[in-house]
Formats: structure tokens, sequence, C-alpha cells
């Protein structure tokens, strides 16, 4: 039985995975680039005077009570929610 000369495939397995790595680098890279991370949108349930910088432990104070007042769970469906998670499954 003739034995065939495989001098050199490790190469070609490396060469191709690192083509692999690279296209989906690049593929990763553009839709990065692509997607608007400009408009970030606040609550729209703002409730109180929130700081812009923490300065004391008042302030601290003050934006604890402006998260408690925020209601982040108005415009969650719960129906809505529970399909979205059983079509993912």
């Amino acid at each position: 039985m003739k034995s065939l000369n495989q001098h050199g495939s490790t190469f070609v397995v490396l060469l191709l995975g690192l083509v692999v790595v690279t296209v989906v680098g690049v593929a990763g890279y553009r839709i990065v680039q692509t997607t608007d991370t400009g408009t970030i949108s606040s609550s729209p349930t703002k409730s109180g005077n929130v700081p812009n910088t923490v300065d004391s432990t008042a302030d601290i104070k003050q934006a604890d009570k402006a998260l408690d007042g925020t209601a982040i769970d108005s415009g969650i469906d719960p129906a809505q929610l529970d399909s979205d998670i059983n079509a993912l499954l």
C-alpha cells in the first residue's frame, strides 16, 4: 500500500483557521461600525432630580430616590416576553 505524503497539511489547516477567524472578525467589525450607538435613550418615566456627578452622600441618596421612583417594567408585556422566550427554546 502506498503512503500519501502529508507534509505541510498542518500548515494548510492553520491557514484555513486563520482565514475563518479573519472573516468572522471583519464581519463583526463591520457590524459594530454600522450600528447606531449614538442614540441612547434615557428612561421615559424619570422622576426626581438626578445629579450629573456624585460628590457627596447626599448625591447618592438623591440618585437612589430617583431610581426607586422609576418604573422600569412599565413597557414590558409579560405575554410577549413569554412567547419570545419560548420561541428561543
